[in-house]
């Protein structure tokens, strides 16, 4: 279910490096990749979102930051 992957994400936002987030899931590399990568994409959509508060935005923005980073890192 898509609640699991809420504290991966929590964590690889605060900083976690790569081994920690391994010990932390059943799921292959690939996987959790593909996770927080999905994760990235729907906050960019609030980020572009029309109407919403400034202070939400801001916030998808921060969190797109803090989660765009190797191995996740998306090359655009």
């Amino acid at each position: 279910p898509a609640f699991l992957y809420c504290p991966l994400t929590e964590l690889w936002a605060n900083g976690a490096d790569w081994d920690q987030m391994l010990k932390r899931t059943s799921m292959d590399e690939g996987g959790l990749v593909g996770v927080l990568r999905r994760t990235m994409d729907l906050t960019r959509q609030i980020i572009h979102a029309p109407g919403l508060n400034p202070e939400l935005v801001e916030t998808a923005r921060e969190a797109v930051d803090l989660l765009n980073r190797a191995p996740v890192q998306e090359l655009v």
